[in-house]
Order: structure tokens, then sequence, then C-alpha cells
């Protein structure tokens, strides 16, 4: 595998495309190498190239359009290109936290499917029901689901009394309000059905606290999360 030092693949092929655009070689409307030929030139696997055009498509970059590629957008000019790689270089990769949050946050349930009290388990219930409220709008909707998702995941966090898993806990939340989280993050729940989708894992969730189910508990947050995970590498397309 293609590696540079503490550098991930994926910020690798990144910064190699947004040097081709810096340089000329890529320009407005050019398309990409395919996954397969990406993976082969930086002898890594499709993931890390799926995670690389995902978080390039958050900023704008590049477009994929299903069924025939992915292209450069009218957005990757010279003006642009600087404070788009300022955010990818400033801001934590959604891919990271994601794996951060599966090491923490089924243990975080189990233990709230243990100590959570009455009124905690009611919270999550609500937080599930203030998240499928229509709004006036789908980007409202989606900002709406995006906030009480959190609120559901940060009072699981907190129902565990463990402290330092906590701060943890709330590190990766406050990641939420980043730029690259945000665009991605609305990217993937604006396809149909996804939100109803996580509201049912949350639902799982839920019941297995309620019912005091810690196993069952942290596998229901482990399928979630991986869902999760799987949903973000793939086009919005």
């Amino acid at each position: 595998m293609y590696q540079s030092g503490d550098i991930k693949a994926h910020t690798i092929i990144q910064n190699h495309i947004l040097e081709q655009i810096r340089s000329g070689e890529l320009t407005v409307g050019n398309q990409l190498p395919s996954e397969r030929a990406l993976a082969k030139q930086f002898n890594t696997s499709r993931t890390s190239v799926r995670e690389a055009l995902r978080t390039l498509e958050a900023v704008g970059i590049v477009q994929t359009r299903l069924g025939s590629g992915t292209y450069i957008t009218d957005k990757a000019t010279s003006t642009d290109i600087e404070s788009m790689a300022v955010d990818l270089d400033t801001q934590s990769s959604p891919f990271d936290v994601i794996e951060a949050r599966l090491c923490i946050e089924p243990f975080l349930t189990r233990l709230a499917a243990v100590r959570g009290t009455t009124g905690e388990i009611e919270y999550l219930e609500h937080c599930i029901t203030e998240a499928m409220v229509p709004k006036s709008s789908s980007q409202e909707t989606i900002l709406n689901f995006e906030h009480w998702d959190g609120e559901f995941h940060l009072a699981i966090a907190k129902m565990a009394r463990n402290q330092p898993l906590i701060t943890l806990a709330t590190s990766l939340h406050s990641v939420r309000t980043e730029k690259l989280w945000g665009s991605m993050k609305q990217m993937s729940l604006a396809v149909e059905g996804r939100m109803e989708h996580y509201a049912a894992q949350h639902k799982s969730i839920y019941r297995a606290i309620k019912d005091h189910r810690p196993s069952v508990a942290a596998q229901a947050a482990t399928e979630h999360l991986k869902v999760i995970q799987h949903n973000l590498l793939e086009s919005p397309d």
C-alpha cells in the first residue's frame, strides 16, 4: 500500500488532484481516472480512493455522475481552490471521525443500557421523535435531523457516566460544526429514505437501552455506525 510517513492514502490522493488543478493539468470539466485506475496508481484500496473523492465532492471540487465518472467542477478555479484546500487541511476527516466513533460508541451504548435513568431514556425517545418532525424545506429537515441525531448520540455518551469517555465523545461531537462534516452529512442525508433508515436504527438502540440489554445495544450501535460509514463512501447520485 502507498504510504508517506504519517499521511493517509486518501489525503495523498486529494493533494495530488489539488496539485494537478493548480498546475493546470486538470481543468474544469476534465474527467478523473476511474476509482480502479486511481487505486492502482497509488497502490491503495478503492475505499481510500472513495474517501478522497467524497471529500473533494463535499467541498465542491469534483462531482460524481452516476454511470459516467468524476469530473472537475467550475468551482475549482484558482481563486477558490486555496480556500477549499485550507478546509481540507484544517478540518477533521469525516471518515476518521466515524472510525473513532466505532471504537468508543458501542461501549458507551453498552454502559448506557446499564446505567441510564428513566428520565435519560425518555430523552432518547424525545430525540428520535424530534428528529423526524417535518420542516418547511428539505434543507431545514436535514439540519433538524442532524441536530437531533447529534443530541441522541451525545445523550447516550453522558448516560455512560465515564468522564474520560464522555470527553472523547464530546470532542467527536464538536466535529459536527465543521463545514466538511456538515457538507458530507447533508449530501448523505439527502438520499431518499436515509433519515428514515437511521431513525429506525436509533429506535433499535433506544429499545435495547430501555430494556437494559447492553450486548444488544452495543451491537445495534455498531451496526448503525457501519451503515453511516458505508453511506458516506457512496456517491450522492
